[in-house]
């Protein structure tokens, strides 16, 4: 609902503006806790699915082409990446929460079989990601976006 009142509103307007308005809005919906929950394959898959739609209108793509290249030419990640991009980032932050409880259960998920393939998929060693900067962590996602 977001996307469509944006989009029925700024059709005069230039696409990397509606773009922008789009992330700046509505991206967040659907990222709401995106990095403290499990999803689903099929649950990611359907909200990377809607974020890939607005590409698709915004752009005029047409129902079944691919947006990918689109999205990686503007320099953006697909919805997958930006769910591992905020999980990676929220468990870091945590590493370093000044809760204790907070920070005992991050480095007890960082010995998780789950976290070794979060951090394996992006290319990041598990045992030096207390130290890695966030801003490497992005670097990771987007190498691995544009990669694939």
């Amino acid at each position: 609902m977001a996307s469509n009142s944006i989009l029925g509103n700024s059709h005069s307007l230039d696409e990397l503006i509606q773009l922008q308005l789009l992330e700046s809005f509505c991206l967040h919906v659907l990222q709401y806790a995106a990095c403290a929950v499990k999803l689903s394959t099929s649950q990611s898959a359907e909200l990377n699915s809607c974020w890939n739609n607005v590409y698709r209108r915004v752009f005029n793509f047409c129902k079944y082409d691919s947006v990918r290249a689109c999205i990686s030419g503007l320099g953006r990640l697909d919805f997958h990446h930006l769910q591992t991009s905020l999980t990676l980032v929220f468990i870091k932050r945590c590493f370093y929460s000044c809760n204790n409880v907070v920070r005992c259960m991050a480095k007890l998920f960082s010995l998780s079989h789950e976290f070794r393939l979060l951090c394996t998929k992006v290319g990041i060693s598990p045992y030096g990601f207390d130290v890695t900067p966030i801003y490497m962590l992005r670097c990771f996602v987007y190498k691995n976006f544009a990669m694939n």
